[in-house]
């Protein structure tokens, strides 16, 4: 990957793609407009169809061993596996609405499954009913019910970090779920993700993708198709503002 947002590469064969999600390294997933799951090897630009059906899905997440999890409809996700068998996996809430209403993002992290509950402003966990077996969860717990507009979450190893659409930008917050951070930026943002040094990134409907890293510093680059040479900018004026609730 690369640290200051220019293009890491282009890849024939991928057209539509409609969601992604970072694997084990090389690989990376990505849900097409047709529904086909790829996976791409970005050390050889290989392509693998693991399935060409899969549901439509507002998100997809990965873990270390290759399957791919996909927000499927309000009572369920599916789970692919690398040989290409869906499971259609399902889920219910403990507190609150027992289904989900338009979930959208998808994070899976250890045992652990979270799923923006948009329609419902909050954030779900799921917990496996046997460690290792991704296929079968337990009760749903609402982990945090915001004031905003979720659409996405992604994790480092001591942060979580939610899309906010009505704000734009993110907040994010402790591994407990507390001490919230809201980081408002220009634009109506869908995407989310962090990276193992602990900086964030965000992409706006318009296509702007933002950059802040641990001590504020906020680059903003828009990525042009075929080019590698695209340059963030760094400016006082494009310092986001960052809000302790």
């Amino acid at each position: 990957s690369t640290i200051d947002g220019s293009l890491v590469k282009t890849i024939a064969g991928l057209p539509g793609i409609y969601a992604v999600a970072a694997g084990a390294d090389p690989y990376v997933y990505a849900e097409l407009s047709s529904g086909s799951i790829v996976r791409v090897d970005l050390s050889t630009n290989q392509l693998l169809t693991l399935s060409s059906s899969t549901p439509g899905v507002q998100g997809i997440a990965a873990d270390t061993l290759g399957n791919v999890y996909g927000t499927y409809n309000n009572s369920s996700i599916y789970v692919l596996e690398t040989n290409g068998t869906i499971h259609i996996v399902p889920l219910t809430v403990g507190t609150g609405s027992s289904s989900l209403s338009n979930p959208a993002g998808i994070l899976k992290s250890g045992s652990d499954l979270y799923i923006v509950d948009a329609g419902n402003s909050r954030i779900v966990k799921w917990t496996e009913s046997v460690p290792g077996n991704p296929f079968s969860y337990g009760i749903g717990t609402v982990v945090k019910t915001v004031t905003y507009a979720p659409t996405a979450l992604a994790a480092d190893a001591g942060s979580f970090y939610v899309a906010d659409w009505s704000d734009g930008g993110y907040v994010y917050y402790d591994r407990n779920w507390l001490n919230p951070v809201q980081v408002v930026l220009s634009g109506n943002t869908f995407g989310v993700a962090a990276d193992e040094v602990f900086a964030a990134y965000s992409v706006n409907i318009s296509g702007v993708i933002n950059k802040v890293t641990p001590c504020g510093i906020h680059p903003t680059f828009t990525p042009t198709s075929g080019s590698s040479t695209n340059t963030p900018t760094d400016t006082p004026t494009n310092t986001p503002t960052i809000t302790h609730n």
